[in-house]
């Protein structure tokens, strides 16, 4: 019982430690880069997606279900800026909050005698 308990303890605090934002000089350390540019060998970087810049997107449709798979591809863009490093974003590139605190994503999928259509919302988080 005694070895369960620090168990769960180290447990909880790991979880904890990792909702820690990274340092601000680990952050300073690492280079920013955009869509399109390529990573570093390490695939540590910050992403930064400037607003209005367009952000290519692509959909792929797949599975043993199907006989033909497919692919789409579309451009969107953010409304303001935003920095991304690993599971942490920023809106400024100073302040770093978890992703799910800042956006909320939905997807959904359907058929109907019209075909197909895959959603993908991005809204920001309440």
């Amino acid at each position: 019982m005694r070895l369960f308990s620090l168990t769960l303890a180290v447990l909880i605090l790991s979880g904890c430690a990792s909702m820690t934002p990274p340092s601000t000089e680990k952050l300073a350390a690492l280079p920013i880069l955009e869509i399109g540019q390529s990573a570093p060998e390490n695939h540590e970087y910050i992403l930064h997606i400037a607003a209005g810049k367009p952000v290519p997107f692509k959909l792929e449709v797949a599975g043993d279900a199907l006989m033909h798979p497919g692919t789409a591809e579309t451009v969107v863009a953010s409304r303001r800026e935003i920095y991304l490093y690993k599971q942490w974003a920023s809106l400024d590139g100073k302040t770093w909050q978890p992703t799910h605190q800042l956006f909320s994503s939905t997807f959904s999928t359907g058929l109907d005698t019209t075909g197909g259509l895959a959603s993908i919302h991005f809204d920001h988080a309440p």
